[in-house]
């Protein structure tokens, strides 16, 4: 018992002394607070330090996470899954405002989208993340209607189908262009197929 005083004043002496030593080697006032606090704190527990060893009370930090293990993991299971849903929302939402801005773009220039399909990058890991791959696109001069079925009269003249061939070819570059150079990304990313 006697021994274990002697450590605890020899403790509060050499703690004193340290301190002291701190605050001549900082004499900026602006952080003379900070580095007081911590020390006051230091001082604290140096002080409490037997009471807490008489009551037989024992701090283990090691023991405490231990205890708590499973709960740890089971906490950081859970956030890894709410992360991968957070992604995998973000990521839909990013593909459906793509398909929305392509729409508007094609109704604006005359066209209406029959099918879309977009593939992007979606490893969050890598830095390419949320770049498009691919853009692919059905579009028609008319609207699809559902409900009706438009029937056209039909005429077979070779030379007709060969210029409506080289309108829709004509068409169908201007669109992959016009969507290559809005996304900033290749020709060969957007692929647009013209349907009647």
């Amino acid at each position: 018992m006697v021994e274990g005083i002697k450590i605890w004043i020899r403790n509060i002496a050499i703690f004193l002394i340290f301190s002291s030593l701190i605050e001549i080697i900082v004499p900026q006032k602006k952080y003379k607070k900070y580095i007081n606090l911590v020390l006051s704190l230091i001082f604290i527990l140096i002080v409490l330090e037997p009471i807490i060893k008489f009551q037989n009370i024992d701090v283990n930090i090691n023991k405490i996470l231990s205890e708590n293990e499973g709960e740890i993991v089971a906490n950081n299971y859970e956030l890894g899954v709410a992360k991968e849903k957070q992604n995998e929302l973000v990521t839909q939402n990013y593909i459906k405002q793509l398909k929305s801005q392509i729409e508007v773009l094609m109704n604006e220039g005359g066209f209406y989208i029959q099918q879309i399909d977009i593939e992007i990058f979606e490893n969050i890991e890598e830095q390419d993340y949320g770049q498009i791959k691919q853009i692919n696109l059905e579009i028609s001069k008319e609207k699809n209607i559902d409900d009706k079925i438009v029937i056209k009269n039909i005429i077979i003249e070779e030379d007709i189908k060969d210029k409506a061939d080289i309108e829709n070819t004509e068409d169908e570059k201007k669109i992959v262009e016009q969507i290559s150079s809005y996304y900033d990304i290749t020709n060969t990313q957007v692929f647009v197929k013209m349907v009647k």
